[in-house]
């Protein structure tokens, strides 16, 4: 629920063009390798300073707008698109998209329902596509980037030109460049789109300017360097896989994304000064990264928020102020919150509160358990939410999960919904013992 509380979810999805020409060369032979960390290849706002951009959202993408995108320039039916990517083995897709505020001083856009809330001036997203092996990145990038773009347009964009690249990128690579429409307003803006393959996987770097000013070719040149840096540098192991070791279930996700990198909390979009600096205070962890999402197959639907720190020592570890998260929840009226007292917790400390939302929320009536737990150089947050009551057994034997896959192995890419969240009645919290 927080997702919407909380105004989390994005605002306008900006598209990513599918370009026209492909700069091809041989395909390598075949190596299946192993899966990427991907949520750690993406730029993030330090790797583009002085540029006034934020993080708006990161998540896995599905196929629905490459399969969209395909069947509207090609004629072809969803089902045989389907059928293409799977030849290739299209797999994981991960973006991330940095926003910059609509300038003070200039009249916001006006859309079907008023005023957009905290319009984007300019985004700039990267993305990073895995595929089996070379050879079926290969044939992907030659479907997506020269077959379909052949066999059509988007209706979406006008003055759709491909662009010289002044050095290679990658084994291969193109630029183009278009004027897109947003689906709010109608209101034209400015867009460059780089795809570049590099073995096995493919990345985009993608800027779109919702005032229409002219883009510069020699800045998404070196973005998509850096991009290509970046992916080289965490496939030899020189960033944290926290995306790795975060609980994920079948259903939706939101935010999706590092939190912290290097020791620095990564500013989010919307954000003033002071939430920035506090986010920055809250801790001194290495990284951290922060998932939400709708559980799908539960009895009654659960939502569910997990956060994964990682920090240099132990001793840091164990000095992370556990009492502070529960207090961040009290001091939000939306939430009632209690302390839950005689409940065992994961790892070497632990704090469980239980929390519902006010009778005046729009989530009246749901409510949930927090738990903040501590083992080794780790820390976990993770808040569970249900649509009634039930018992805080339920979210230890998350958290027990979420803390299991950050000290051990990672997380599969999707795990069976524990039989607790499955039961048709939940146990009334009456069971809990709260503080007094």
């Amino acid at each position: 629920m927080w997702k919407r509380v909380l105004g989390c979810a994005g605002m306008v999805a900006a598209l990513a063009l599918v370009p026209a020409l492909v700069q091809a060369q041989d395909a390598t032979p075949t190596t299946v390798e192993p899966p990427a960390n991907l949520t750690a290849m993406v730029l993030f706002p330090a790797d583009l300073p002085g540029r006034g951009l934020a993080l708006s959202d990161g998540s896995f993408d599905d196929r629905t707008f490459v399969v969209e995108t395909v069947t509207e320039q090609t004629g072809k039916s969803e089902q045989e698109v389907h059928a293409d990517l799977d030849a290739f083995g299209f797999g994981r897709r991960y973006a991330l998209r940095l926003a910059e505020a609509w300038p003070t001083g200039i009249a916001t856009p006006v859309g079907i329902d008023g005023p957009i809330e905290n319009p984007w001036a300019r985004t700039v997203s990267t993305f990073v596509t895995e595929f089996p092996s070379a050879e079926d990145a290969a044939a992907a990038f030659a479907y997506l980037e020269r077959d379909a773009e052949d066999a059509g347009s988007m209706a979406n964009f006008t003055d759709v030109e491909d662009l010289p690249l002044d050095a290679a990128i990658g084994d291969e690579a193109e630029l183009t460049s278009a004027v897109g429409v947003t689906s709010d307003a109608q209101r034209p803006y400015t867009t460059l789109n780089l795809t570049f393959r590099t073995g096995n996987l493919i990345g985009d770097v993608a800027i779109s300017d919702y005032l229409a000013r002219e883009l510069d070719s020699a800045e998404i040149e070196g973005l998509a360097e850096q991009l290509l840096a970046r992916m080289e540098a965490v496939r030899s192991g020189e960033m944290p896989d926290l995306g790795q070791r975060v609980l994920r279930f079948a259903g939706p996700t939101y935010n999706d994304s590092y939190t912290r990198i290097d020791g620095m909390y990564i500013p989010r979009h919307g954000e003033t000064a002071e939430m920035t600096a506090e986010g920055q205070a809250r801790s001194n962890a290495q990284a951290s990264y922060a998932q939400e999402q709708d559980v799908e197959g539960t009895a009654q639907g659960a939502y569910l928020i997990t956060h994964v720190l990682q920090f240099a020592t132990l001793e840091d570890a164990a000095a992370y102020d556990m009492d502070a998260v529960r207090q961040r929840l009290a001091d939000d009226p939306t939430f009632n919150v209690d302390d839950i007292q005689d409940s065992p917790g994961p790892g070497d400390a632990a704090r469980i509160f239980h929390y519902t939302y006010a009778d005046d929320s729009e989530y009246a009536g749901w409510g949930g358990y927090g738990i903040v737990a501590q083992s080794g150089p780790w820390v976990i947050v993770l808040y569970l939410e249900l649509p009634a009551d039930f018992a805080p057994d339920i979210a230890v034997e998350l958290a027990e999960m979420q803390l299991a896959c950050a000290t051990g192995d990672p997380c599969p890419d999707e795990l069976p919904v524990p039989a607790s969240l499955l039961a048709p009645a939940a146990t009334p919290v009456a069971q809990a013992t709260p503080a007094a």
